[in-house]
Order: structure tokens, then sequence, then C-alpha cells
């Protein structure tokens, strides 16, 4: 269990956080193949609680972590401070797909209260300027580098920030009326970027299967998700959904790209031979395959967990 945090024994799936969690996903570009390490499955990194046999069923094809350090939070450098939010905690993760897609994780948690005004600031300084988070004097992936085998990094178009509100925030957005609620959502979720308009009504009836009134929250947004009063192990639970969706994108993108290559290719090959001919068609088909097994990836079926 996370420090800060305690667990009903009436409601397992809920909890009261007592500091603040982030977890922020960057896709990684080009592809790190998975290789065997110590570091064993994902399944074994966190605890999932009673979804653990529901990934284990799975865990061929889910992320496989490559790196896996916890950092004294002094540590982590961003390029305009920490807007008032130090860290008591700071986890960072490595992982990347059977298909080479991978993925940065950093999981933190804040040492004091957090306001939505300095957490949205906090998740834009983190997304917009994260080329330039550093680790000590040097910028993130540089420092990580170095532990994946010299392999250069570079971070993708994707991002998702994972935000589940602890203490005094979360008591506010579980127990406030619904106008201040959205208020609060929409500072975190659009971090800060995007002004509350008080005369769009809240529609207090969107997406109910979602929240339990005052014990539990889920708000989404494009790159920001918010889930208050949840336990621990449903906390790493939709991490790992969030993992996969980041990966999913990253395949389908690059399927999308290769594919358009091989149309090229096929356009422009010049063939005066029936021996070119076949080359070019087992090229081709090959680039296929491979385009095949990446999509097998984005459509594969999540797990039902009850």
């Amino acid at each position: 269990m996370l420090p800060g945090t305690s667990t009903s024994a009436t409601a397992l799936d809920s909890a009261t956080r007592g500091r603040t969690r982030v977890l922020l996903l960057f896709s990684l570009s080009g592809r790190l193949r998975p290789r065997d390490t110590a570091l064993g499955a994902l399944v074994d990194r966190y605890d999932y609680g009673r979804f653990a046999s529901h990934l284990m069923t799975s865990q061929d094809v889910l992320p496989v972590p490559m790196l896996d350090e916890q950092i004294a939070p002094r540590r982590l450098r961003l390029p305009h401070g920490d807007h008032g939010l130090g860290l008591a905690s700071l986890r960072i993760l490595v992982v990347t797909t059977p298909r080479g897609d991978a993925t940065l994780v950093v999981d933190c948690a804040f040492a004091g209260e957090t306001t939505a005004g300095d957490l949205a600031a906090w998740l834009a300084t983190t997304c917009f300027d994260r080329e330039r988070i550093e680790l000590d004097d040097r910028p993130l992936l540089t420092a990580l580098t170095e532990q994946l085998g010299g392999r250069p990094l570079a971070l993708g178009q994707n991002v998702h920030q994972l935000v589940f509100p602890g203490g005094r925030l979360q008591r506010e957005l579980l127990s406030a009326d619904e106008a201040r609620k959205a208020i609060l959502l929409n500072e975190i979720v659009y971090r800060g970027r995007m002004p509350w308009n008080p005369a769009t009504p809240y529609d207090a009836s969107l997406a109910p299967h979602l929240r339990n009134h005052g014990l539990t929250l889920s708000a989404l947004g494009r790159g920001v998700s918010v889930q208050a009063g949840w336990a621990p192990h449903v906390e790493n639970g939709l991490m790992l959904v969030a993992l996969g969706m980041i990966s999913a994108l990253a395949a389908l993108q690059r399927t999308r790209l290769a594919a358009f290559a091989t149309m090229k290719a096929n356009e422009q090959a010049m063939t005066d031979s029936p021996t070119e001919i076949r080359s070019l068609i087992s090229r081709l088909s090959a680039g296929v395959n491979e385009l095949q097994l990446d999509l097998a990836f984005v459509s594969r079926p999540t797990s039902t967990a009850c």
C-alpha cells in the first residue's frame, strides 16, 4: 500500500488518500525491444489486488518493465520550479510492449496539500515542457539512457497524466456541490489552460457509472484524468489501462506511417522481370505481416476483471 492511504474494510475498492498521487505517462519514440531482466513481469511491480489473476493470464502481451527505480524526490527538477508542490516520493519506470513500444512512467506523491490551481500548473509544466525535465543536472532521458544500455531515447507525441487527489483536495472534490466540483475539475483536467464558463450548465447526469457520490469520482479529459477515492490496487489498474492506451496509440501511429511507406514502395517499384516481381511481393508481404502484428496489439481485447 502506498504511503498516505488507507483502505475501507467495507468498500475494498475505495480508500482515503492522504497525499495526492500523480502518474505521468510519456510515450517514447523509436522501438525498445524487451529483454530479460531481473524485474519480472509488470504484474510483479505493483499491487493489483484482486485484478492480479486477470493480469497473470495475459502477461505475455502486457508491457514489460525495463527499468524501475525509486528516486530521491529532490533529484527531479522542473524547468519552472515545483509550483510550491514538493514531492514525498518518486518512482520512475520504463516499460515496453512485446512489439517494442516504450513508455516512461513517472510516479509521484506530493509531500503537502495540493490545490487545484497549483496542481494544474505542475501538470502543465510536466506536459508542455517535458523535454526540459531534469534528473539532477541532466535531461531526464539522458540519465535514463545509461541505465537502459546506452540506447538514446526521445519523448514521443503521446502523454497522459493520471491524478489521484489526496488530503484536502480529495475531500473537497468528493463533498463539494456540483458547481464547485465542476470548477475544480475543469482547472485540473485542462491544466489551467481552459477558463471556466459559469454560463454552461453542469450536467450532473453525465456518465453516472463513473462515480459513487461522496465516495469515488472519475473525470476524463484529453490528456488528464482525475480519479478520486479509489483504493491503491484500483489506481494501479487504471494506470495499466492508460499505459495500454498510450502503447496502442504509438503502435497505431507507427502502423499508419508504415502502411503509407509500403504503398509508396509498391507504386514506385521498377520491376522488369519475374524474379524482381517475386522479390517485391515477398518484401511487401513481410511488411504487411508486421503491420498485422502491430494492429493485433492495438485492438487486443482487455481482460474482464470482476
